[in-house]
């Protein structure tokens, strides 16, 4: 895994498969849409790890965020961004991803950002309207996961 700092607070890494904690959840996701144990299904981390539930995702899940009551699910197939409820799976709102290749996805307490492997750029969302409010060109090619620290 390569890790890349940008604007101090945002990190840049390569992946294939990404999990999210969520108290007291994992969510996990692999860019291969196999929802099959355990992509996009929260696990329990207290004691021995087991599934509790489980949803489809929709179309072809690339990245999530979590922005402390909804997942946030970027997807290649429609690049589209979608709003879910955790709890019953149900998309709650959607729209067009920036750029054509959605890879990346975090958020930073106000504002979601996406990173567009064809395109190499970041992109700093309304998740209210998904209007770019900001963007930039990534350090390096295919950025491809997003991870907010602060």
């Amino acid at each position: 895994m390569k890790l890349k700092y940008i604007k101090k607070k945002i990190l840049i890494f390569f992946s294939l498969m990404l999990l999210i904690f969520i108290n007291p959840s994992l969510f996990l996701i692999n860019s291969t849409n196999e929802i099959k144990n355990p992509p996009s299904q929260p696990i329990k981390t207290q004691g021995a790890l087991a599934i509790v539930d489980s949803f489809s995702s929709p179309s072809f899940p690339t990245e999530l965020a979590w922005d402390g009551q909804y997942l946030w699910i970027a997807e290649n197939n429609l690049d589209k961004i979608h709003k879910v409820n955790p709890s019953t799976g149900a998309v709650i709102y959607s729209f067009d991803a920036p750029g054509d290749e959605p890879s990346g996805l975090t958020w930073d307490g106000l504002y979601l950002w996406s990173a567009d492997w064809n395109k190499d750029k970041i992109y700093q969302i309304n998740a209210s309207t998904g209007l770019v409010i900001y963007s930039f060109d990534s350090p390096g090619y295919y950025a491809s996961g997003l991870a907010w620290d602060g």
